[in-house]
């Protein structure tokens, strides 16, 4: 879990990079929002498999998270959609 957070992460920050030094960052954009949502949900589905029934009690942040990154995979584009926008960018 904590690779995959470190990967997002640092792919986020290419991607932000590049749209600070002006750079075409369509497809680096959408592999950070893809990859970064798929990871989060993944993360979180761990998570509460290990927290079993205390990862959905209201008690605990975790069900809170677990809800949030649901909506990750569809605001924004859905996973689906980004990723035939970036194949399209690579040229598939």
């Amino acid at each position: 879990m904590a690779v995959q957070l470190e990967t997002a992460r640092h792919y986020l920050f290419y991607a932000a990079s590049l749209i600070d030094r002006d750079l075409p960052r369509l497809k680096e954009s959408m592999i950070a929002k893809l990859y970064a949502s798929e990871c989060a949900n993944s993360i979180c589905d761990t998570a509460s498999r290990i927290f079993a029934s205390y990862g959905y009690a209201t008690e605990y942040p975790l069900q809170r998270y677990l809800r949030d990154a649901r909506f990750t995979l569809i605001g924004g584009g859905t996973s689906e959609i980004l990723g035939i926008n970036i194949g399209k960018e690579l040229g598939l």
